[in-house]
């Protein structure tokens, strides 16, 4: 595991531990606080895929991986500004994204609707020209404020 502490500058010079058991690779002690912290504010992007779209659409799984990848770019560019998306882009080898299913276009859809009164970003994927909705994906969030919108999603599978 690799924790990148808040306070560190450009990347070049980037203050980086690589945790293994209980001790770092640094040689260094790091209170256990600034461990947690850094550890609380895991950085991830949520994908959430239609599961139809293969299992009764027939579309190949290159095609809805396509999806989720133009959902991806998508949400990183409409937020490229933000400062979580900026903390994300600093450790591009480290990105943490959690793919999760749905069944359908309704479920997809309503999930969607309850993160947008919540305002939460996002960035719904829709395919043209046949306009359908695919997949959704959210700008990168602390892994804590978002985890309770997807609470009994599974993750995105073949079977």
């Amino acid at each position: 595991m690799i924790v990148q502490f808040p306070d560190a500058t450009p990347l070049s010079s980037t203050r980086r531990l690589v945790v293994t058991g209980r001790f770092f690779a640094t040689g260094g002690s790091v209170p256990t606080s600034q461990f947690l912290l850094a550890m609380s504010r895991q950085l991830v992007q949520y994908v959430v895929v239609r599961k139809d779209l293969v299992k009764v659409l027939g579309w190949s799984i290159g095609a809805v991986i396509a999806q989720a990848c133009h959902a991806c770019t998508a949400v990183i560019h409409m937020f490229y500004q933000e400062p979580c998306t900026q903390e994300y882009l600093q450790d591009l080898d480290n990105m943490h994204k959690i793919i999760l299913e749905v069944p359908d276009e309704s479920s997809l859809l309503k999930l969607q609707s309850q993160l947008k009164a919540s305002e939460i970003f996002h960035k719904l994927w829709i395919e043209q020209p046949e306009n359908i909705p695919t997949c959704f994906v959210l700008k990168p969030y602390p892994k804590q404020d978002v985890q309770q919108y997807f609470k009994g999603l599974k993750l995105f599978t073949l079977k």
